[in-house]
């Protein structure tokens, strides 16, 4: 049985990477789906991303300055 990091890396990258047109497309659009949402948190927030997959939101989050921990 593949690890999980192992399982990541084979079945779900390429089918991430296919959804979202590549990783720098899916950063862009969860940045840009956060602007729409205007959390206005405060600096050094702390944030839980349920179901983060790769990060598409919580990276964005974490850039803004909030402490942003994906939930796994």
């Amino acid at each position: 049985m593949a690890s999980v990091s192992e399982h990541y890396e084979r079945v779900l990258s390429p089918v991430y990477s296919w959804m979202v047109g590549g990783l720098d497309a899916a950063l862009t659009a969860g940045a840009s789906e956060l602007e729409m949402v205007d959390l206005r948190l405060p600096a050094g927030a702390l944030v839980v991303d349920l179901g983060a997959g790769f990060g598409m939101h919580s990276i964005p989050l974490a850039r803004a300055g909030a402490g942003a921990t994906p939930a796994r």
